[in-house]
Order: structure tokens, then C-alpha cells, then sequence
């Protein structure tokens, strides 16, 4: 699949405050349904169950060549963070694991939890109104979160947060890998 633009805004605040290679680049909040178009990959509906603006499949533009000398690419797990078919799901939208249910029917969810990557709390506080959904265990879904999430909302709802944040100029956000 072709490649979609880059947001240069969020790219570079990636890059600089994540200090993370090109490659572990992973979109994970946008702020609108065509922010995920234009960056992120194709829009479709998840089915004709689902309401075609709370949940969205979307065939992901083709990842950024990865670098095969970092460790991270040898985990299996990794699959994960460029997959070509992702659910995202408005910030708001409470039945997400039946969305992801319909977008991937041959997967079993019976024993996982589904992890919006960024916290929902912390997408409102950010404004961005989509999120990436992702099956992990419960085991890394209680590492992190609570405290850490609490300091962050609290950090983004500050005065001077919500004076950065309205003069973004980034449509999508990227996972820090080491604390989203």
C-alpha cells in the first residue's frame, strides 16, 4: 500500500521528545476521521453492525522500512505496531471490543484485554477523538496506567498545556514506546 502524508508537526515531536528511530513511529490518537485518512491509511467501515464514525478499520499505509539491527524487531509481539489492518475507535465509543470482534472474527479475544494505546482521558485532555485499539494480555495492560496516567492528565489540563495544545499543529499523535 501506498504511503500517506506525514504529519510533519507530530513527526517531529516524535522524533525529538520520544527520541525514537523512524521506524517505531506508530500512530496511536488523530484528531478527526480524516486526520486517520490522510495519515494513517484507508478508511472502511468495521461492518454494517457499527456505526461508520465510533469504529473504523483501516488499512494502514505501508510502514516506514525498518531498521532489522534494532532488538525490537525480533519480538514477535512487534507485529503488532505496524499492522496493516487496525480498529480505531472514537474516544467516546464504549463498544470497541465488539468492533474488533467484527474486524478480525478469525481472532480470539476471549482472554485478552483490548488497550486503546493512548488513554482515553488523555486524548480528551489532548483533543484528539480517535484512538488505536490493540489486543494485549492483562499482564501488560497492569503494568502500566493509574498513577502515571493521572500525572499526565493532570500535566495536560494544566493553564499552560491547554494554551500548547490549542496551538498544535499536529492532526495525529505516536506512541512513546516506553510510556504512552
Amino acid at each position: 500500500m501506498t504511503r500517506g502524508q506525514i504529519d510533519v508537526a507530530a513527526k517531529s515531536r516524535a522524533l525529538s521528545r520520544y527520541g525514537l528511530p523512524k521506524c517505531c513511529l506508530v500512530p496511536v490518537a488523530a484528531r478527526s476521521i480524516a486526520a486517520v485518512e490522510t495519515y494513517i491509511g484507508q478508511v472502511a467501515p468495521v461492518s454494517h453492525h457499527v456505526a461508520p464514525d465510533r469504529a473504523l478499520l483501516v488499512h494502514a499505509y505501508g510502514p516506514p522500512e525498518l531498521n532489522l539491527r534494532l532488538p525490537i524487531w525480533a519480538l514477535k509481539e512487534a507485529a503488532i505496531l505496524h499492522r496493516p489492518r487496525q480498529v480505531w475507535v472514537h474516544v467516546d465509543y464504549r463498544r470497541y471490543r465488539e468492533a474488533y470482534a467484527e474486524a478480525f472474527p478469525d481472532e480470539s479475544i476471549a482472554n485478552i484485554v483490548l488497550d486503546h494505546v493512548l488513554n482515553r482521558r488523555m486524548a480528551r485532555a489532548t483533543g484528539f477523538e480517535y484512538l488505536r485499539i490493540v489486543p494485549i494480555s492483562r499482564e501488560a495492560n497492569s503494568c502500566s496506567g493509574g498513577l502515571p496516567e493521572k500525572w499526565g492528565v493532570a500535566h495536560q489540563t494544566a493553564p499552560e498545556m491547554t494554551r500548547a495544545i490549542a496551538q498544535s499543529a499536529a492532526f495525529i499523535q505516536y506512541a512513546d514506546l516506553g510510556a504512552s
